[in-house]
C-alpha cells in the first residue's frame, strides 16, 4: 500500500492492468462537526478514477499483485530522473513534499 498522501491539485487516471483499490479519506462538513470516512473504490482494467485535490488517498493492491495506471497531472513540471519528476514533486504527505520523504521513494 502506498503512503496516504495528497496533490495539489486533482488526478485523474484509468487502470490498464492488474487490480486493487483506491482508499480516500472524505471529510464532510456538517453543522456542528467534521466526519471522516474513509471510502474504498475497487479498480480493474478499465475503470477510471478521479480524485479532487487536498484529498487524502492511497493505492494498494493484494500481496504479489500489480496494477498500471495511465495518471493525469494537470500541475506537472519537468522532471525525467527517478528523484525528480511530477509524481514525487507534487506529492505531500502530512504536508511535507515526499522528495523530503526518503522512506516512502521507490526505487
Amino acid at each position: 500500500r502506498q503512503t496516504l498522501h495528497t496533490h495539489p491539485s486533482g488526478r485523474a487516471g484509468i487502470v490498464l492492468r492488474g487490480q486493487g483499490r483506491c482508499i480516500t479519506i472524505v471529510t464532510y462538513t456538517g453543522d456542528d462537526s467534521d466526519d471522516e470516512k474513509t471510502v474504498t473504490t475497487h479498480l480493474v482494467p478499465g475503470s477510471v478514477f478521479h480524485i479532487p485535490r487536498d484529498v487524502i488517498h492511497a493505492f494498494e493492491t493484494d500481496e504479489h499483485q500489480s496494477m498500471d495506471v495511465i495518471a493525469f497531472h494537470p500541475d506537472s513540471d519537468f522532471g525525467p530522473t527517478p528523484n525528480d519528476h511530477p509524481m514525487i514533486n507534487r506529492t505531500y504527505v502530512d504536508g511535507v513534499p515526499a522528495a523530503e520523504i526518503n522512506d516512502i521513494q521507490t526505487n
